[in-house]
């Protein structure tokens, strides 16, 4: 045989069909969205700027944009043509080295921004290709990455250029893959529809025929820790993984005495800066060692750090926290491999319990509770201040944790613990006062038909307000709970219409010492400074509706039609934890056709089996569930207490009410999937199956 070299195998026909429709998507909108990307550079420019520098700059960066459009266009057509990185079809400049670093990062950076676009779309195009046996990888976000950088230096475009205006090109060209993506998508989409073709996606998760759950997806790590294994064969030395090198452990921990943001902004929502940061930090420390595995394992711890904070329900104040993890993570799998292969490894263990109980809110809004995040600021600084000791901190961390979630952790001098944990954070010391919180609070409604806005505040807020001052003076009759029993009172009387002129002068005169108590009272619970005022605006909106408001007979009808179907439904409710399964049951039986917050389970779902029973007493407090009581309806729910007992759980929706589940009706409404986990994965295992597959799209990053 002679040594030329052969040929790839060309594509799958669906693959070239899908490359061919990306391809035309991108080429489609790549003029418009050039046109739009040169006004607003433009219009950047021409913003008042305090800094006649950075103005200059913008000014110089729009100008050559705006010359230079036509013929960058022209060469960011053929990105994903198939000779496309191909030196011989494209004559690359000769760049000098330290341009060359620069166009690296950059491209790096653009791979996020790109990946980030086409989110959960992208990854599965690329795993489609793949299956397909494309052998081409061009639709990855960092191989277009580093051909759109390379266009834009040979169309005469500096780096200092893009630097200038990077956040409108990731913002254009993220938008522009992603339509792409969805044109190759759709086209996949479209062949496998008729035919049942293994590429399509499948209508829903199949159920495990032992527990009735989805099953969970196979665990990357495996795989990950085999080729390291096989990097680490072809090192001089004996055929296993090192630990770090000298150099390595002093690079590790002057990264870490290092802070990610600047001290101002520590402990506050992070930004671009922060991701831009770790991917800095991550090519130091390659650059450090010389060992392919180490730098294997460097890649991919932080490939799995991207992916956990890249998760859009992550609280944003709580990113910053976890992205410190990330070095003592890296030093347990320099020493313990393993942690990529076992998920009960404590280090994953770890991260999987801070998800379980930080991603239980609907993308979007953000929504982070101040004593998690105290909790994961404390557990950060354990872990860091014990960087020999490998796993066993992580140990340490994990169980300190979990007596977290459970209840409130006494402080080494034996005074009381933490203050202000979530309210659906709560076992038995705290729900015992949180219950008789909330029975006061509905003792006070009896009667009454607040607006729904201030019925949320009472039940959501006021009485975490109330549990936790309880909490610290030991009892809902002390001075300091009867001052917030008072203050409820006053903001139920406040929010009611005012009937004459005395009556609205008088809640003139009340409002503003309540507002002062309010706030206070928030204050002592651990609520920040932000929450605190959100909910003074949305109380103020209300009691201004109230003072302009004028009260009608309807009104006073339909308050006093209310009150038969208001019942106390925690009524005779046991704070003694031993007695708690048995009298909610004899109470809620008591108070049947109660209305909200609690409700309790009684049908639903054929006798569970064994193993569904074994599964469903095992769920970890905080875990969150998709719930579908019927009627096309769906509660998104978070377990948050377990009975000592295993005979009931408590499960909280985020509008404040309570479903009161027996052990044997949460295990059939599992088994028969109206009960769902909303996550059917491990947060760290799906974090490694993602950094397999760009892995896999990207064998380059492992070298």
């Amino acid at each position: 045989m002679d040594g030329t070299r052969q040929p790839p195998p060309p594509p799958d026909p669906a693959a070239a069909q899908a490359r061919a429709a990306l391809a035309r998507g991108w080429a489609e909108g790549l003029a418009p969205g050039l046109k739009l990307l040169a006004e607003a550079a433009a219009q950047l420019a021409a913003s008042a700027q305090p800094a006649p520098e950075l103005r200059l700059r913008r000014q110089r960066a729009a100008r050559e944009l705006a010359s230079a459009r036509e013929t960058l266009g022209c060469l960011l057509a053929r990105v994903f043509a198939p000779d496309a990185g191909d030196s011989e079809a494209l004559p690359l400049l000769q760049f000098v080295e330290d341009e060359s670093g620069d166009r690296e990062i950059l491209a790096s950076r653009l791979a996020l921004a790109l990946g980030e676009a086409a989110g959960a779309e992208g990854l599965r195009l690329q795993q489609h290709l793949r299956a397909l046996a494309d052998p081409l990888h061009a639709e990855a976000p960092a191989a277009l990455a580093r051909q759109i950088v390379e266009r834009w230096q040979r169309a005469d475009l500096a780096l200092a250029h893009w630097r200038t205006l990077q956040a409108l090109l990731h913002n254009h060209f993220g938008r522009l893959y992603a339509q792409a993506v969805r044109d190759g998508l759709a086209v996949l989409d479209g062949q496998a529809a008729p035919g049942g073709s293994p590429v399509a996606d499948r209508p829903g998760p199949l159920l495990d025929a032992a527990t009735g759950l989805p099953p969970a997806p196979p665990d990357a790590g495996p795989r990950l820790l085999d080729r390291l294994h096989a990097l680490a064969a072809g090192e001089a030395g004996p055929p296993s993984l090192l630990p770090a090198s000298p150099a390595l452990a002093a690079a590790i921990a002057e990264a870490q005495r290092e802070p990610l943001l600047p001290v101002g902004e520590a402990w506050t929502v992070p930004g671009e800066a922060l991701f831009d940061r770790l991917h800095d930090r991550t090519l130091a420390l390659k650059a450090v060692t010389d060992r392919p595995s180490q730098r294997a394992t460097i890649e991919i711890v932080a490939l799995m750090f991207q992916s956990l904070l890249g998760e859009e329900r992550l609280p944003a104040a709580l990113r910053l926290g976890l992205a410190r993890l990330q070095l003592p993570v890296l030093r347990v799998a320099l020493d313990e491999p393993e942690v990529f292969g076992q998920a009960s490894h404590p280090a994953r263990r770890l991260i999987d319990r801070l998800g379980a109980c930080a991603l239980g809110f609907e993308p979007g809004p953000p929504a982070a509770d101040a004593a998690l995040g105290n909790e994961l600021e404390r557990l950060v600084h354990l872990v860091e201040a014990y960087p020999d000791s490998g796993r066993r901190v992580f140990e340490t961390a994990l169980a300190e944790f979990e007596a977290f979630v459970a209840g409130p952790l006494q402080q080494a001098s034996g005074g009381p613990g933490p203050q202000a944990l979530p309210l659906v954070q709560r076992m038995e010391e705290r729900e015992a006062r949180v219950v008789q919180a909330t029975v006061v609070l509905r003792e006070l409604l009896a009667g009454e038909l607040p607006p729904p806005r201030l019925r949320d505040f009472l039940f959501h807020v006021w009485a975490e307000v109330l549990a936790t001052t309880a909490l610290q003076t030991g009892d809902l009759d002390s001075p300091a709970c009867l001052r917030l029993r008072a203050a409820a009172g006053e903001l139920l009387w406040l929010s009611q219409a005012k009937h004459d002129r005395a009556e609205r002068a008088e809640a003139l005169r009340r409002l503003p010492p309540l507002m002062l108590d309010l706030r206070e009272g928030m204050r002592q619970a651990g609520l920040a400074p932000h929450q605190q005022d959100e909910h003074l605006r949305s109380l103020q909106a209300l009691l201004h509706e109230a003072f302009s408001a004028r009260g009608t007979d309807e009104d006073l009808a339909a308050r006093l039609a209310g009150l038969g179907r208001r019942l106390d439904a925690l009524e005779g409710l046991s704070p003694d934890a031993g007695r708690m399964a048995e009298d909610a049951v004899l109470a809620i039986e008591q108070a049947e056709g109660a209305g909200p917050p609690l409700h309790l389970v009684r049908s639903g779902g054929l006798p569970p089996s064994t193993p569904t029973l074994a599964r469903a007493a095992e769920l970890a407090v905080g875990s969150w569930f998709r719930w579908q009581p019927g009627a096309g309806r769906s509660e998104l729910l978070q377990l948050a207490w377990m009975g000592r007992r295993k005979r009931l759980a408590l499960l909280l929706g985020r509008d404040g009410r309570a479903w009161l589940f027996p052990l044997t009706r949460l295990a059939a409404h599992l088994q028969a999937g109206s009960l769902e986990p909303a996550e059917t994965e491990a947060w760290s295992a799906r974090a490694l199956r993602e950094t397999l597959a760009r892995l896999d799209a990207e064998p380059q990053r492992l070298r």
